[in-house]
């Protein structure tokens, strides 16, 4: 089956839709018009739609400072397009699917933090491999102290020095009750 054109400059995808899929804006009858969302997969647990947020900053002028609104918009799924959780895709507006559902997905744009994730692990394991150094060299942690060694004489004086001790502060006495003079 061909892909239309519709109108937005997304890739279409390589996958042939399900039979009988008509809520697909490349290969079935779904118009998109109005509105064309980047926005995150944060859920995709119900079957052919997933919840995509948008987040945006918004300036407090009281304030003088930056917030973060988050919207999330439900968008229909089609057959041929697959999305995971954490996916960044882009959403497209179109005719009422459902009650709440008014979007549809046009492209996965693939997870842009598990690249970054995979980066930042490669420049951590390259920066440990070159700094490891002893603990006790390292800037700013603490020496590591000398094992203690017991011994019998050394434990006996220990107990002596202890029996020696006084006990610390004055022992308490029971307070005497006062006779009530009312009575």
């Amino acid at each position: 089956m061909p892909n239309r054109d519709i109108g937005i400059d997304v890739r279409a995808p390589s996958r042939e839709p399900a039979p009988g899929d008509r809520l697909n804006p490349f290969n079935g009858s779904l118009a998109v018009r109005g509105s064309v969302i980047v926005g995150t997969v944060v859920t995709n647990r119900m079957l052919g739609t997933c919840i995509v947020e948008k987040q945006r900053q918004m300036m407090v002028q009281k304030f003088e400072r930056y917030e973060k609104r988050t919207r999330r918009y439900p968008a229909h799924v089609p057959s041929n397009i697959d999305v995971k959780v954490g996916d960044e895709v882009t959403i497209a507006e179109c005719r009422p699917i459902s009650k709440t559902v008014n979007f549809v997905v046009v492209e996965n744009r693939g997870n842009p933090g598990a690249v970054k994730g995979a980066v930042r692990e490669a420049r951590d394991a390259r920066t440990e491999i070159a700094t490891r150094r002893p603990e006790a060299t390292r800037k700013g942690s603490p020496a590591k102290k000398a094992q203690t060694v017991h011994t019998p004489a050394g434990d006996a004086k220990a107990a002596a020095e202890a029996k020696a001790k006084p006990a610390p502060g004055p022992a308490r006495t029971p307070k005497t009750e006062k006779p009530n003079k009312g009575a």
